[in-house]
C-alpha cells in the first residue's frame, strides 16, 4: 500500500506526498476530476458561442465502478467523471436554439504506458488475475468512435478491456 503517489495514505506534507500542505487541494483530484471540468466548461462555451454542434470526450476509468483501496482519490474523481458525463447527457438533445453537444467517457482498465511499466512501485499493485492491459492506441481509437458513431449517445461510458476493444 505504501507508494510514492499523492495519495489519501501519504498526507499532503509528509515526505511521500507531492501534495502542498499549504493547500486545500489534492493533485490527483485536480488531474482526474477539476480539469476535465473545467474542460468541458471551455467546450461548452467554445460551441454555444458558435452555435455549433460538438462532443467531449473524457477518460474515467473501470475503477470508477470498484473500490480500490490503494487508491482511493483515484477511484473518487474518475467515479466523478463518469457521474459528471452522465449528468451532462442531455446536452447532446437541448432546449430550440442550443448546439448539440455529445459528452462521452472511455473507462479503460490498466492502460499500458510508461506511467506502468517503469515504474517498479507501480507495478506491485498490479494483479495479474484481475487487471488487463489495455494498449493506448486501443483507447484512442475508442474515444474516436464515441466521437464519430452516432450509436454512442451523450452519457455513454465505454468500459474497455483485453476482450472489449
Amino acid at each position: 500500500m505504501m507508494q510514492k503517489f499523492s495519495n489519501f495514505w501519504h498526507p499532503p506534507g509528509s515526505h511521500l506526498s507531492r501534495d502542498n500542505p499549504h493547500n486545500d487541494r489534492y493533485a490527483s483530484i485536480d488531474i482526474n476530476l477539476i480539469h476535465p471540468i473545467f474542460c468541458t466548461q471551455l467546450a461548452i462555451d467554445h460551441f454555444t458561442n458558435r452555435a455549433k454542434s460538438g462532443s467531449v470526450v473524457h477518460v474515467s476509468s473501470i475503477a470508477a465502478q470498484r473500490p480500490v483501496l490503494t487508491a482511493p482519490l483515484y477511484v473518487a474523481a474518475k467515479s466523478g467523471i463518469s457521474n459528471f458525463v452522465r449528468s451532462l447527457a442531455e446536452l447532446e438533445t437541448p432546449p430550440k436554439g442550443l448546439p448539440s453537444i455529445r459528452v462521452t467517457a472511455v473507462a479503460p482498465g490498466v492502460i499500458k504506458t510508461p506511467l506502468w511499466t517503469d515504474n517498479p512501485d507501480k507495478m506491485k499493485m498490479i494483479d495479474s488475475a484481475k487487471d488487463v492491459w489495455v494498449e493506448p492506441e486501443d483507447v484512442a481509437a475508442v474515444m474516436l468512435d464515441l466521437i464519430e458513431n452516432d450509436k454512442h449517445i451523450s452519457g455513454t461510458i465505454l468500459e474497455i478491456g483485453k476482450d472489449q476493444v
